[in-house]
């Protein structure tokens, strides 16, 4: 089970630019990821075989696990 999560630069940013309850869902799902790091709606993302991709209500989120840690590394809102 994972015990870290680590926010790339990247995905940082892109967090802090989402409007209140589009970065409120991301971080609930990537709270969510800490108790259940392959939740039934992540997949593998095909271009990255190592990443994983979980598209909630309003955020997709794209993560790598390893190790003890989630590394998350992009975060888009769903269009």
């Amino acid at each position: 089970m994972p015990r870290n999560v680590q926010w790339r630069g990247a995905a940082w940013t892109q967090l802090q630019e989402l409007p209140e309850e589009l970065r409120r869902d991301a971080l609930l799902a990537v709270g969510g990821l800490m108790a259940d790091p392959l939740p039934s709606g992540s997949e593998t993302y095909e271009p990255a075989p190592d990443t994983y991709r979980l598209t909630t209500a309003y955020v997709t989120i794209f993560y790598r696990l390893i190790g003890e840690e989630i590394d998350v590394v992009y975060v888009r809102p769903n269009t």
